[in-house]
């Protein structure tokens, strides 16, 4: 990625959080512009040609009357090669990028927390392969029924498939982190670019390899093979490490 020198846009009103992702990124080998509202961001976009950028969500309203999702969408709309990552300190409008994530591929979502500089590599890898991705805190606020009380058969069932994950393919990890950014069969196929008919036969193998029997109804299985994805993302998170 960094051979690729690929040109990252930073639109945050924050100088304080550009001059530290313009140091990070550029320490690892990005060329970096920065905006610090809306109307610079779409004079760079003119002036310069942008791979990815990473807007603050919470951007102020400028004279032109637009916001970072609204830039977003704007962005994804004339030119949806570009990657986005949308930078926020709140989990709040997930279900914003949830809808845009339907429609466009290349996007993330990147909670300013502790580590959001280590993630920032992970999202930036990932929407520049027109992939969908979002911190775990961010995911896990949407899937909050994670936290719920488990039944026991459902406990045992995400327990086992958390032992399993390790035999899944790059492929199917893929497969299951689109699941649970609750992409249905339809999406996954366009984003991965395969059939409906592949989609499905991957599902029956993470399923078999998870151990997700057959007594599972479809909605059951989807549902636990969710949860114990970001319980793994949770519990690589603090391992220090990702899969």
């Amino acid at each position: 990625m960094v051979a690729n020198k690929l040109s990252i846009l930073i639109v945050d009103d924050s100088a304080f959080i550009r001059i530290g992702l313009r140091h990070y990124l550029e320490n690892h080998g990005f060329i970096i512009h920065e905006a610090c509202d809306t109307i610079e961001a779409t004079f760079l976009f003119e002036q310069h040609k942008i791979d990815i950028a990473i807007l603050d969500i919470s951007l102020q309203i400028g004279p032109d009357g637009k916001e970072g999702l609204n830039l977003a969408r704007e962005i994804k709309t004339k030119m949806p090669e570009v990657g986005i990552i949308l930078f926020s300190g709140s989990p709040s409008h997930y279900q914003e990028f949830l809808e845009i994530s339907r429609k466009y591929r290349g996007i993330a979502y990147l909670y300013k927390g502790s580590n959001y500089k280590d993630e920032l590599l992970s999202a930036i890898e990932q929407v520049g392969k027109g992939g969908v991705w979002a911190s775990p805190e961010i995911a896990s606020y949407k899937a909050c029924s994670v936290s719920l009380p488990l039944s026991k058969a459902e406990q045992e069932a995400i327990q086992n498939a958390l032992r399993h994950f390790g035999e899944l393919s790059d492929k199917e990890l893929d497969i299951v982190q689109l699941i649970a950014m609750s992409c249905d069969n339809k999406e996954i196929a366009k984003q991965k670019n395969i059939t409906l008919n592949t989609v499905s036969a991957h599902m029956t193998h993470i399923y078999s390899k998870l151990g997700l029997e057959e007594k599972w109804s479809n909605a059951d299985k989807r549902s636990l093979l969710t949860k114990a994805y970001w319980m793994s993302k949770k519990t690589n998170r603090m391992m220090g490490s990702q899969f």
